[in-house]
């Protein structure tokens, strides 16, 4: 893994993996376990034990990220979602799964997923969704993007009272496909303040406090 190419944080990422699957499980923690801005404080092979461990850990412990399965003994990782965001509300969670259907990803984006990666994608993609959400961005494999943006050209639209100017329905569409705000600044000739500025406004106009939340709300309204 090329480390150079990761962008350099103060503090490494902590992340916590919940994956049923104890070989790949190992495999991603060991992998981590190699890079200097990662630091994987949980490993759990059911959202009960995570659920227990948020109980029983101090607030250093508790996670960045979240990378967590979707099909997991007892509460299933779309289910856990809004349970362990109510634990720990400034944990993104970002699904790694090996299901790629247009029902899971949308489950899991309205459930309030940041992110949806496949177990397909190497460790570098995995790990470069990792710095993705813990920079603002929302980390989506690029099939899984195909899918989210067909979700979009799709739907009815449920309503057209949402007020949101053209600027910010672009801010809004790019940041679903992924893009991080310094790269949708540059698209679009703002400095970095201003695309804050328009997502804060996405964010009041649609009612919600998180990118996820923006997301599946335009999903279901069928906005972009």
């Amino acid at each position: 893994m090329d480390k150079a190419r990761m962008p350099r944080f103060a503090e490494p990422i902590k992340v916590w993996v919940v994956e049923d699957l104890e070989d790949y499980r190992e495999d991603l923690v060991s992998s981590f376990e190699e890079l200097d801005d990662i630091n994987c404080t949980g490993s759990f092979g059911s959202f009960e034990a995570a659920e227990k461990a948020v109980h029983l850990s101090t607030y250093e412990q508790w996670p960045d990220v979240v990378l967590m399965d979707i099909q997991l003994p007892g509460i299933n990782g779309v289910e856990a979602i809004p349970v362990l965001q109510k634990l720990i509300p400034s944990a993104d969670v970002v699904i790694l799964t090996s299901f790629g259907d247009k029902r899971r990803i949308f489950d899991a984006i309205c459930a309030g997923a940041s992110g949806y990666l496949l177990k397909t994608d190497g460790i570098d993609e995995i790990v470069k969704g990792l710095h993705e959400v813990h920079s603002g961005g929302s980390p989506l494999n690029s099939s899984v993007a195909s899918i989210v943006l067909n979700m979009f050209s799709h739907l009815k639209k449920e309503s057209t009272d949402h007020d949101l100017n053209e600027v910010e329905l672009e801010v809004l569409k790019q940041l679903a496909e992924g893009f991080q705000k310094k790269e949708i600044a540059a698209s679009l000739d703002l400095e970095a303040h201003q695309v804050n500025y328009h997502v804060r406004n996405i964010y009041k106009k649609l009612h919600t406090n998180s990118l996820s939340g923006a997301v599946a709300k335009a999903i279901r309204k069928g906005l972009i």
